[in-house]
């Protein structure tokens, strides 16, 4: 769901001049959001751009229900600001977005490798 198709696309839209512009942030028009997801646009969605792509906001019931293991619901990560995707995983869950996730991990194992170094 990341970054594929029918919940994500590149920002980047078509003008009159056959030049390409990208969607400023925010929430994004039916009309553009139709224009970039062709056959995958769902009229009863919102869509929303971070400025390099556009997804379609999906809540942690919806990804569940549907079989995602991602979910975006437009919102800001609290940890870097950033509008991005969440794992869902099971047990106790934070609300960190995948980088967050990612670098806490990377940071995790760096400690442990440094542990294991200095024994």
């Amino acid at each position: 769901m990341k970054n594929n198709l029918p919940f994500a696309v590149p920002a980047s839209i078509l003008t009159d001049e056959c030049s390409s512009a990208n969607l400023p942030t925010g929430p994004v028009s039916a009309a553009d959001a139709a224009h970039l997801f062709a056959e995958h646009y769902d009229s009863a969605a919102d869509y929303y751009s971070d400025g390099r792509h556009v997804r379609r906001i999906v809540s942690v019931g919806e990804a569940r229900v549907s079989g995602l293991r991602f979910a975006f619901t437009g919102e800001r990560c609290p940890h870097c600001g950033a509008y991005s995707v969440r794992k869902l995983r099971g047990g106790r869950r934070g609300s960190e977005c995948v980088q967050c996730l990612k670098l806490r991990e990377q940071r995790r194992r760096n400690r442990r490798a440094n542990e294991d170094f200095l024994k």
